[in-house]
């Protein structure tokens, strides 16, 4: 599974919650429109064994609502809204990931910003497989006592 098929998914998501918000990657710094999300995704692999490697993640997605029009009680159906949009999971292609929680925390000058935090693990196989190796020959080997 790819990292750009999980943020697509995550996005289409989202969109689909909220189709007049924009939904930016990370790396967008300036230019945004407000209301909108921004989605990240951080990610440490580590080898379980030959061909099996585990992903531990997490999301990130940020949400910033529209300056000078901060309303705790919109945050906190927006907070609501997304936790239950992803906490049963999220489809991924042919794949489901689980997110072991969601957290969600407040912040900025003006408390107009949320984020939140979707952990979560899964594996991948490299598409490699050891050699399978076959019996060539069977010898058996019987002996018997007495009449049968």
């Amino acid at each position: 599974m790819k990292q750009s098929e999980i943020l697509t998914s995550a996005r289409n998501a989202l969109k689909g919650a909220y189709p007049d918000y924009k939904v930016y990657l990370e790396d967008v710094k300036d230019n945004f429109e407000n209301p909108c999300f921004f989605l990240g995704l951080t990610s440490v692999v580590s080898q379980e064994n030959t061909n099996l490697y585990k992903n531990n993640c997490t999301l990130h997605i940020t949400f910033f609502t529209e300056k000078g029009r901060v309303d705790a009680l919109f945050l906190y159906d927006v907070k609501d809204t997304v936790t239950k949009l992803f906490r049963h999971g999220l489809q991924v292609g042919d794949r489901f990931l689980h997110f072991t929680s969601v957290s969600t925390e407040t912040e900025g000058e003006d408390a107009d910003i949320i984020f939140f935090n979707l952990p979560f693990i899964y594996y991948d196989a490299d598409g490699q497989q050891d050699e399978k190796y076959l019996m060539q020959h069977i010898y058996n080997h019987y002996e018997t006592k007495g009449d049968l």
